[in-house]
């Protein structure tokens, strides 16, 4: 999967991640997820959505801070995620320092 057209694009908040996980399951996976409003993409989601243990690329990250926040699993230890609110798409490794203590599970769509 080509992640990079997404690299560097803004979602505006308050629900970016939501929306950018949504449009990339949507356009790069052909998952039927709604394109409206984020209440909808949630509800979507969380009754499609099964936990898993060993990750795999595709897979929803859900990680916590000072609010929740997903990410999408891009390959063995990386996710594609906005930066924070209003910021751009990038890659990062999710066993980083930064990330791995926030890391609440992994979903796959079912």
């Amino acid at each position: 999967m080509d992640y990079a057209k997404y690299v560097g694009m803004t979602y505006p908040p308050p629900h970016g991640c939501l929306m950018m996980v949504a449009d990339i399951l949507r356009n790069e996976y052909e998952i039927p997820i709604p394109i409206d409003i984020a209440e909808r993409v949630f509800e979507t989601m969380r009754d499609h959505l099964d936990k898993v243990e060993d990750p795999i690329e595709g897979d929803v990250v859900l990680m916590k801070g000072n609010s929740w926040h997903v990410g999408l699993v891009t390959g063995p230890g990386t996710m594609i995620h906005v930066s924070q609110p209003g910021g751009e798409v990038v890659v990062e490794r999710y066993s980083s320092l930064q990330w791995r203590s926030r890391i609440r599970g992994f979903y796959r769509w079912q």
